[in-house]
């Protein structure tokens, strides 16, 4: 087979106290990948040759028989982050093109995607996000295999054995800050806190809030994997994820804890369960529709009789219209394409900063940021990461870029789905970067997360300073307990 032929690499690594730990790393499975995307291949020329009107129906299930192809995977460790991040971008892009199906009055009566959605302009985005959709999974289909043998018992016990509780004085810091900052501010629900951190002259307590939404997800991904003391650490998550959720800060909550999620069964040795998964997704639905409703106002006496999970997976799939805009953008001559421009923009910002040679435009005038792009065009909405891939390089774009970002992904989820335990420094600091900025750019532009890249790196590296500081102390701990 193709894969086989594609020569594995055996890795020995020595956990931090020393103990030889095996981690096998196996083929690359390029065969599967080739046969998935042959698979999708054939289906985009018959889907092609189908009626206007049901393209969007059969695009939808395609995207959905390649989700439950990638979710036969589930058993393998390195696979849980990349279906995670499959399944969140099917939910922000694709539900749509079956919901008008399931629920023909929907669409024309939400004031949300009415004035839109029913363009021709919309079968084209749908297009655009299968064809993101299907070189993704395909790509990770390739994902080599990890195996730990008869260590993995060994390397649990002993990456039990030195953790410590040093992440949850900044988690603590963090969420209190959080809270303050609200209290402080007068912010009682979503609408309160928009307007808060979008004004333009806000000050340092309301600039906090960005900086806490890229500080925390660092923490509980970290901490997941380094805090020793679990009931004190699933206390501060509820603490922080519940009334935050509320709010109506949904990606911000639900981000995290996706990318959270492969570290925790990695170390508690929970398995992936389709039925109790599905119960849990409903619920999770229903409850992501009840933060909609109640978020502009805080106000949860009525909002709980009229939520449903199909108007939470509804709200959620607007990110499809960055890709309709950018589509008519490009159509109607309001934008041309890019050709990388958007990717590079952020890095020459910044090297501006430092550079006087470099020109540098107030970041409201720069169109090459998509932030500011989408806001001049179409007004406050988010972004897509498959709308930044087209408006750049077109059709071709949107396929290489799918192509590079699940190769990085792969990369994050060997480390993020083995809980860290035999990642080097480098290594955990790049994947929860990767991962973190990635998850981010789903539904935003990617000047954000190369922000969010950018301070991920220094946050990780700093944690980990700080967790190596302490982990003497608790080598002498282990050692003495063991004496005893």
């Amino acid at each position: 087979m193709i894969g086989r032929g594609i020569s594995g690499r055996r890795e020995r690594a020595a956990s931090r106290a020393g103990h030889g730990g095996l981690a096998i790393v196996g083929h690359w499975r390029l065969d599967r990948m080739l046969l998935l995307a042959v698979f999708n291949l054939l289906l985009f020329f018959y889907v092609s040759t189908l009626l206007v009107e049901n393209q969007r129906l059969a695009l939808g299930l395609l995207c959905v028989a390649n989700f439950g192809i990638l979710l036969r995977e589930r058993a393998r460790p390195e696979m849980l982050l990349l279906i995670g991040f499959a399944l969140i971008y099917f939910i922000f892009h694709i539900p749509l093109a079956l919901i008008e199906v399931l629920s023909p009055d929907f669409i024309p009566r939400s004031r949300y995607f009415s004035y839109w959605y029913p363009r021709a302009l919309t079968t084209d985005a749908i297009w655009i996000a299968a064809i993101f959709n299907s070189v993704m999974t395909s790509v990770f289909m390739a994902a080599p295999s990890v195996h730990y043998g008869n260590e993995m018992r060994a390397l649990r016990r002993e990456q039990d054995s030195l953790r410590g509780d040093v992440l949850l004085l900044p988690m603590l810091a963090c969420i209190l800050w959080f809270y303050a900052a609200l209290f402080a501010l007068g912010i009682s629900n979503y609408n309160d806190y928009n307007e808060v951190v979008r004004t333009s002259d806000a000050g340092f307590v309301a600039r906090s809030f960005s900086f806490l939404m890229i500080v925390l997800p660092t923490i509980i991904v970290l901490g997941a994997a380094r805090i020793r003391w679990v009931g004190l650490y699933f206390t501060l998550l509820a603490i922080w994820c519940v009334p935050a959720f509320f709010l109506g800060l949904r990606g911000e909550v639900l981000f995290p804890l996706a990318m959270t999620m492969p570290v925790l069964l990695w170390r508690f040795g929970w398995k992936v369960r389709i039925i109790p998964s599905i119960v849990g997704a409903v619920v999770l639905l229903w409850m992501i529709n009840l933060a909609m409703m109640v978020r502009g106002t805080g106000d949860l006496s009525s909002a709980d009789e009229s939520a449903s999970a199909l108007e939470a997976v509804a709200e959620m799939a607007g990110s499809l219209r960055p890709v309709y805009e950018t589509l008519r953008w490009v159509e109607y001559g309001i934008m041309e394409p890019q050709g990388g421009a958007t990717y590079w923009a952020p890095l020459e910002r910044t090297l501006a900063l430092v550079l006087p040679f470099i020109d540098r435009l107030p970041g409201h005038l720069d169109m090459r940021l998509m932030n500011v792009a989408i806001q001049e065009y179409a007004g406050n909405y988010g972004f897509s990461i498959a709308a930044e891939a087209f408006i750049n390089f077109g059709h071709v774009g949107v396929v290489a870029m799918a192509l590079v970002f699940g190769v990085v992904l792969i990369f994050a989820a060997r480390h993020l789905g083995s809980g860290f335990i035999l990642s080097r420094p480098l290594a955990v600091i790049l994947s929860l970067a990767a991962a973190n900025a990635l998850f981010y750019h789903i539904r935003q532009s990617f000047v954000g997360a190369y922000g969010t890249f950018i301070l991920t790196l220094i946050l990780t590296a700093g944690f980990l300073w700080l967790d190596e500081l302490v982990k003497p102390v608790r080598a002498r701990r282990v050692g003495a307990q063991e004496r005893s």
